[in-house]
């Protein structure tokens, strides 16, 4: 009898909390078979190579009207890699990313189709771990599995899909920090207090660990939630009114990652 008792309390508890969390777990980084999944990886002396699916669409000129052709390679290759074509207008049909990495040295590569069929791969870079203003995991799209789905929470009435994110942001102003995504039936853990304490600017520099896929509108601002660390306390905070360094996407998510590399690649400047 007391045993049941205690089973029931546990189930009234659990149910009144309505939080429901599945945790995923895989080398290859989980992407539901969508943008991110691994195609096939193979290793070709010292470099190894990792070819994921990618769809999206980009359309040329890209956000100015002085720019640079796109050249576009027969195959992605780190040394003499030929030349097919080269293209400032027309759409991007972007089908695969390809990631190679020899030793603390990686290259990034998407392959694209166009209308006028042009088919084949851009090079969009290499990068190392030694980077002073951005960091790989914000140039190579699914770096270390970058936007694999880690878990599902629901709460609140709300299906959260959770997504791995490293970089940083700024916080300028008070922040709660909730105990999950969300608005509704969350719990605020603590705050959040920019002071000149922290620095003549008045501002906070987090580390983000994950971010949710869905965004929520609150205050006529519709933006995700944030996974980061604060005084040794883990939580969510909005991503309403926070700041990046340096420019570029607001979140480096692999299609913003990639509209930027396009954009920096037909930047005439």
């Amino acid at each position: 009898m007391k045993i049941f008792i205690i089973f029931f309390v546990v189930f009234i508890s659990l149910m009144s909390c309505n939080i429901k969390k599945e945790n995923i777990n895989s080398n290859d980084g989980n992407y539901a078979d969508g943008n991110g999944t691994i195609i096939y990886s193979k290793i070709d002396g010292n470099t190894q190579w990792i070819f994921r699916k990618h769809i999206q669409c980009i359309n040329l000129p890209y956000w100015h009207d002085d720019f640079k052709e796109l050249i576009i390679y027969n195959e992605p290759l780190i040394e003499n890699a030929a030349i097919i074509a080269t293209i400032k207008n027309g759409t991007l049909n972007i089908t695969q990313t390809a990631e190679a990495s020899v030793g603390n040295d990686f290259y990034s590569w998407i392959k694209i189709s166009t209308n006028s069929n042009i088919n084949g791969w851009i090079f969009c870079g290499k990068y190392n771990d030694k980077m002073k203003y951005t960091s790989v995991e914000q140039r190579i799209p699914y770096f270390n599995n970058n936007w694999e789905i880690m878990e599902y929470i629901d709460v609140g009435g709300k299906s959260w899909t959770i997504r791995k994110l490293k970089q940083s942001v700024c916080v300028w102003n008070k922040k709660n920090i909730h105990d999950n995504p969300g608005i509704n039936n969350t719990n605020i853990i603590t705050q959040i207090i920019p002071t000149e304490e922290n620095d003549s600017e008045y501002k906070i520099r987090l580390n983000v660990t994950e971010v949710t896929e869905e965004m929520e509108t609150i205050d006529g601002i519709t933006d995700r939630w944030l996974k980061i660390n604060y005084n040794n306390i883990d939580g969510w905070i909005f991503g309403g009114k926070i700041t990046v360094e340096r420019g570029g996407p607001t979140y480096f998510t692999p299609e913003d990652i990639i509209d930027w590399e396009i954009s920096y690649l037909t930047d005439s400047n």
